[in-house]
Parts: C-alpha cells; structure tokens; sequence
C-alpha cells in the first residue's frame, strides 16, 4: 500500500505551488543563509498537534487556505481493502478544528488502484472552493469531473466538464478574488493532445470547453502537462510542453492568456527548443503569477554534448509580453534530477523555485519582486532526499517560504522534514518535523498551502507498521 501511496503523490504535482490567489501584495525578501539540515531553531509560528484526517489506506494529500485561515484538504482513500477502488475524501478546517472526514465521490474515480489527478482551488475571500478529478470510466475512458464546496452548505453536486469521447489528461486550477474558477487540460484522441479550458461562474456555472492550443491539430505533435496561474483580478496565463513526435529533443514551452471580458488570446512560444545543435529536452513549465497579473514560467534544460548531460533551471517572466529567459543555476553535470522544477511565486511578485540534483540534494533559490535569482541553497544535503516523494513549497505574501520533504529510509533521522525563509533576515533553517503521533512513524507526500498573513496546513500520508498509511495535517497560524 506504501507503494500505492507513493505513486499517488508523483502524480498530485499541484500541491507543490501555491495557490497564488491566496497571497497578497507585501514587501518581499531575498537572498539565503544555507540551512540545509541543520537541525537547528527554526523560526516559523509553532505548529498545531499533527491530527489524524482518515482512515487506512489513504494518501496523496492536496491542500487549500483562505485568507481567514479556513482550509480544506483532499485525499485518496480505499474505502475496502479487498478492492482496487478509490474515492476522494476531504475535511475542512474551520474554528480550530478539522472536522470529521467526508466522501467527496460517490463513484470510484478509479477502480485500478492508482488513481488519476485531483486538484482543489480556494477563492480566498469567500473560502468557496473547487476541486476537480479526472474520473476513469468504463472501457479505459478518463473524464473531467469537478465539485464546489460552499463554507455554509458542503460539497455541492458534481459536473462533468469534458464531455467528449476523448481522454482527459493533466490538469491545472485558479480561483480568483470573485470565486471564478478556470481549468486547463489535456484532452488526448487519435495519437495527438490539445489543451483545452472552461471556466466558472459563481451564479452562473460552467460555460463550454474551449481550445486554447494550435488551431490546426494534427497527429505530428502533442500538447502536454498543462499549468495554468489565475490572478486575483481573474487574468491567467496557461503554459504547456509541444512535443514533435520522432524527435525527443523538439519540445518548446508555448503559452495563451486569458483576460476577464475578452476570453482567451492567440497562442505564444515562450521558448523554442530550436537553437541548441546538441540534444537538448526541456522540462514540463511551472508558473506563478503575481496580484498585478505578470506571470514567472520555470523549467529545466539537459543539454547533451560530448557525453555529458548538464541541466539547468530557467525562468522567464511576462511583463507585456515575455522577457529574456534568465538562469537560476550553472550548468550542472549530471544536474537537476528532477524533472520539474518545484515553484511558487507570491501576489507581491517575489518567487521561490527548488530542484533536486542527480545527487538527491535538495536546492532553492530565492528572487524578490523583480529582482534577480539569489545563490542556490542546499535544504537537504547530498543522498539524503527520498526520491519516490517530491518536495512542496509554499510561500505568504510577505515572501516567506515554507518547504517540505522527505528524507531516505536509509537515514537515521528520516522521515518528513520542514524548512522555513525568513524573507526578513534572508536566511533558512530546517530540521526533522516532529511527529509526536507515534515513533515508528514515517512520513512522505507532504503538500502545503499557505495564505497571505501565513496561516500554513501541512499534510502528509503517514505510515505505521500498527496504522497503515493515513492522512495527517498539521495547522499553523501566522505570527501574531
């Protein structure tokens, strides 16, 4: 079942950024003291007794905050054992307490065991919120589904958003201030992929699917792993990979923007993988947008030349338009291991972006508001990062930072560790979270959402030899 769990959490990449409109515009810090396990004091508000959500088997948290610090956080649970079915549970936190868990689906979103991504989204101001799940149906088919939860009445009714007899594939959510909700997705069919959006209004529901991608699909390219970044005032830009078939080093990061009024634009590359005569591969794009509406795209390079493969993490901001790409590293031999870049970017325009090495150390970077990468850091050193489990980021509006990870069973001290940036001093400190729940335990999948004040929910899977593996949250309020 710990396997089960593990490849759940590979697949819920939308926990590791933030909901960028649950942040707001404040004075951002830079720069970064190396804190990379150091097990000393760590400075963030103190944290709440770590409560069990669920019950056994379950994992692959995702999590949400608004900005009067009520959230919601969402799973994947076995409701039987003896079965491969799985269902989305959630429980919401709201006067100090989390309340008892709920089935968000009445239907299996899988009935092989490993179920396909779910995201939630939380409008800030209101604390409505939406999840969205791609559902596997009968024949093999995967559809677009989506639920909103209402603070005063529960989860609503769910509706089908992608009714085409295509697949469904890889999606990416925003709130704005007004409670709209947009989504992106990769609809697959006939050996190709296109991304397509809807978008909600409160009041007024879904309005129909609509291609944001290439007007002329064909069978010679895909476009893949959409991400999508909604500002409070409900601009967005989405940002995905196109990959030419017979030709793995063709990938480009190609984007369109959504105006509120006008809908969506024309699409734009925002970097074309044509210039390199060594084998190159781009990574699948992350992006954050700021209150004001400008977007940072982050993804990683491998360029191979005489042998050697050396990555490099890049960013490209949108002010008018796209700017220069900038690097946030050097080149690194057998660098970034992992192949997505871990982002998050606050209303005020500061930004956080971490890797892992082919070493399995764990590195970030830090940038205030349109300033410049800093010196990368090293959060958890050399061999000590578990691989199955990637790290989470999220960041409050002042520019401070949480991080989270797992270290390797092969550690002493393994299990879940937590990192804080004080934007203030510029500096980090991490050290091993402290579960009191029982000694055996070990943690993995941690997911992370923080406001803008900086009330912060921690969630993980977490595994007992007597337990099994559940869902564990641990709430944090901001600083007074």
């Amino acid at each position: 079942m710990k396997r089960l769990f593990a490849l759940v959490c590979a697949a819920q990449l939308a926990c590791l950024v933030p909901l960028l409109s649950a942040c707001s515009s404040s004075s951002d810090g830079s720069g970064g003291g190396d804190g990379a396990d150091s097990g000393g004091p760590s400075n963030p508000p103190s944290s709440s007794t770590p409560v069990v959500l669920s019950t056994a088997p379950a994992g692959g948290p995702v999590a949400a905050v608004d900005d009067a610090g009520n959230a919601v956080v969402v799973w994947v649970q076995q409701d039987d054992q003896s079965s491969l079915s799985t269902f989305l549970y959630s429980s919401y936190y709201t006067g100090n307490v989390w309340q008892t868990a709920q089935k968000v689906t009445d239907v299996a979103v899988s009935t092989y065991g490993i179920p396909s991504p779910y995201r939630v989204a939380m409008d800030p101001a209101s604390g409505r919120a939406m999840l969205f799940w791609l559902q596997q149906v009968g024949g093999g088919s995967i559809e677009l589904w989506a639920k909103a939860f209402d603070p005063a009445s529960g989860w609503g009714t769910a509706s089908q958003l992608d009714a085409s007899p295509d697949n469904s594939s890889t999606i990416s959510v925003g709130l704005d201030a007004t409670g709209a909700a947009l989504v992106a997705w990769s609809r697959y069919a006939n050996l190709t992929s296109r991304v397509f959006a809807n978008r909600y209004v409160f009041g007024a529901g879904w309005g129909d699917p609509v291609n944001i991608g290439a007007d002329n699909p064909d069978w010679t390219s895909k476009e893949l792993n959409v991400q999508l970044a909604v500002s409070p005032a409900g601009d967005a830009v989405a940002t995905w990979t196109t990959a030419i078939y017979g030709s793995p080093s063709d990938h480009s990061i190609t984007s369109n923007r959504f105006t509120p009024g006008s809908g969506w634009g024309t699409v734009s590359t925002v970097i074309a993988n044509d210039v390199d005569p060594d084998f190159t591969k781009i990574s699948d794009p992350k992006i954050g947008m700021d209150s004001s509406g400008q977007a940072i795209v982050a993804w990683s390079e491998w360029h191979m030349s005489s042998g050697v493969a050396r990555s490099q993490v890049w960013t490209k901001r949108y002010t008018d338009g796209w700017q220069d790409a900038t690097p946030v590293d050097s080149p690194t031999a057998n660098g970034s291991w992992l192949p997505n870049p871990i982002f998050a970017v606050s209303t005020g325009g500061s930004a956080a972006v971490a890797w892992v090495e082919s070493d399995m150390s764990l590195k970030v970077s830090v940038a205030p508001a349109g300033g410049a990468w800093g010196d990368a850091q090293t959060l958890s050193a050399t061999g000590l990062l578990d691989s199955q489990f990637l790290p989470a980021l999220s960041m409050d509006g002042a520019g401070n930072i949480h991080a989270a990870w797992n270290r390797d069973s092969s550690n002493d001290d393994h299990g879940l560790w937590a990192g804080y940036y004080s934007a203030s001093s510029g500096t980090w400190t991490s050290q091993p979270f402290q579960d009191p729940m029982a000694s055996a335990t070990t943690g993995w999948s941690p997911a992370l959402a923080t406001n803008a004040k900086g009330d912060t929910v921690l969630a993980w899977t977490n595994f007992t030899s007597d337990s099994g593996s559940q869902v564990v949250a641990s709430y944090q309020s901001a600083s007074p």
